[in-house]
């Protein structure tokens, strides 16, 4: 008899940025006013240093209120965006175990991560066996598959999940249903983002491409020619995980060359991700 794998009826949207990273986006709307008002979603683009119409800002947007971190009034072209309580309260409170006591609420948040961590607690499985999960079960391609196990362990990191710990999840947002035209900031708002000297949003950048060959085969890298400060720092970070994964191919091989030269058994290649 055929077994039958059914997906998982949980959503497949998640954040496109870890939680960090997303905290970092709602300081910067709480530098711009510390009262927590709300603004138009062209205010918002350029307190970020995006163009009225970049898909990152709505990008950025979304997953704000992912995280439970940005609440959305709807009304045409009156559209606003503004921090949430439980945002004004994390950056106006100085206490250590309050701040991770929300961190904690934040990470969990978007409905897919707190589906997972129903699933997994603090202890993903290997990840082959979890991203084959979130293809075969929740439904996302490969490249959606790495980066959500890739913010997941980072969210745990930084929120510092551990297993058996409680938390209280905030209500995140309802998700975007699609893009929409920013409205165009206002002469206050446009110099409001002066003053906060956010750089201009630049054009999109041709791509560098770098090959060179190993005796295994060709490993390729390509990025855009043009990377703010911060993509930069995003670039370095996956590729530190990419290298530590490929770290632990390496010694595996070794491992298995000084078995063989032994003539000890050969090692499995999942044993590495145990």
């Amino acid at each position: 008899m055929a077994l039958e794998i059914k997906p998982h009826p949980a959503t497949t949207r998640f954040p496109f940025i870890n939680l960090e990273k997303a905290l970092t986006r709602a300081q910067e709307l709480f530098s711009a006013d510390q009262k927590g008002r709300e603004m138009t979603i062209g205010a918002a683009f350029a307190v970020w240093g995006y163009s009225e119409k970049s898909s990152g800002g709505f990008q950025t947007i979304a997953a704000l209120k992912m995280y439970g971190l940005l609440k959305d009034s709807s009304g045409g072209d009156s559209r606003k965006v503004g921090l949430t309580d439980s945002a004004l309260w994390y950056f106006r409170d100085e206490r250590d175990h309050e701040k991770q006591k929300l961190a904690r609420e934040f990470a969990l948040a978007p409905k897919l991560i707190a589906a997972l961590w129903d699933q997994w607690q603090a202890s993903p499985p290997a990840d082959p066996v979890a991203r084959s999960h979130l293809k075969a079960e929740r439904g996302l391609n490969d490249q959606g598959a790495r980066t959500l196990l890739a913010i997941y362990k980072e969210n745990l990191a930084f929120a510092d999940l551990k297993a058996g710990d409680k938390v209280n999840l905030v209500g995140s947002e309802p998700e975007e249903p699609e893009m929409e035209q920013a409205q165009a900031p206002s002469p206050l708002e446009r110099a409001l983002g002066r003053a906060l000297a956010i750089p201009p949003t630049l054009p999109r950048a041709d791509t560098l491409q770098e090959v060179f060959y190993l005796d295994e085969g060709p490993v390729t890298l390509s990025a855009p020619s043009m990377l703010s400060p911060e993509s930069y720092q995003d670039v370095a970070d996956r590729l530190a995980i990419f290298l530590r994964g490929l770290k632990r191919r390496s010694d595996l091989f070794k491992m298995m060359k000084e078995d063989a030269e032994k003539g000890i058994g050969i090692v499995k290649d999942d044993d590495v991700f145990k």
